[in-house]
């Protein structure tokens, strides 16, 4: 099924509302390669769309359906995790414990640092 991948995601971090599990770099990395298949796909029919065969328009466009809802999915997925992290931040303070910063990968990890570095930046400028 289209875009079951990008669902799973969200599910999972759905499940972990206590805290934040591990990155699924394998389950994006997953939803990555359906969307590249699925947008060479489009790229080869709506070539032969173009060229005047009119059966091809449906399956690009359920197609790039599934590439919108997929992409929906990443940044809702990746979105969620770094809010939970900006809520660790205001929980924990600017250290986070071993066990949440095993289950960041290393952008969100160079996320936490700017966030802090900002956050401490505002704290000073009010005082």
């Amino acid at each position: 099924m289209f875009a079951q991948k990008g669902v799973e995601l969200i599910q999972e971090l759905e499940r972990a509302k206590d805290f934040l599990p591990p990155f699924n770099e394998d389950g994006v990395r997953q939803v990555l390669e359906e969307m590249r298949a699925l947008f060479e796909e489009n790229q080869r029919d709506a070539s032969s769309a173009v060229a005047g065969e009119s059966e091809y328009i449906t399956s690009v466009h359920i197609r790039h359906c599934a590439l919108e809802r997929n992409k929906r999915c990443l940044m809702a997925y990746l979105y969620n995790r770094l809010e939970r992290i900006k809520e660790h931040r205001w929980h924990f303070g600017s250290v986070l414990p071993a066990d949440i910063k095993a289950n960041i990968c290393e952008p969100e990890a160079q996320f936490f640092m700017k966030y802090n570095k900002s956050l401490a930046a505002y704290m000073k400028s009010i005082g």
